[in-house]
């Protein structure tokens, strides 16, 4: 699924693949944010391009940065993430490593819990190093 970047040559081991970093374009590759992160692998990158995304998403695990290339929290105003269901917009809680990281985008309409009156935009599985450049 994945190019070959390099093939490791070790004394007494058969050569082994090595996948590609991959950057998968949203949406020129994949339809939405969810599709890109479902489609990559670890240590991929998924380049989401400016405009509003009606989704929610989520990290599932991987090991993966989603970014809009934002260098400033400024930029995160071009791309958003609107919560289309109910619960959090963006969710890392399916033990993601710290090298799983969201930047650069407002992430808006988490569904408010009618139990508790409580905004729901992102779970971060109890890490705060997940996200930079984001407005909330």
């Amino acid at each position: 699924m994945y190019p070959l970047a390099a093939v490791l040559l070790l004394p007494g081991v058969t050569a082994l693949p090595v996948a590609a970093q991959v950057t998968i374009h949203i949406p020129a590759d994949r339809p939405t944010i969810q599709a890109g992160i479902d489609a990559a692998g670890s240590g991929d990158t998924v380049l989401v391009s400016p405009g509003t995304y009606n989704e929610n998403i989520d990290f599932k695990g991987k090991a993966i940065t989603v970014t809009t290339g934002a260098k400033q929290f400024a930029d995160a105003a071009a791309t958003i993430i609107s919560g289309a269901s109910d619960g959090y917009v963006v969710t890392f809680h399916t033990n993601e490593p710290a090298t799983a990281v969201l930047n650069g985008f407002t992430i808006q309409k988490g569904h408010t819990s009618a139990a508790s009156n409580q905004r729901r935009h992102i779970d971060l599985g109890g890490f705060a190093y997940h996200y930079k450049q984001c407005r909330l």
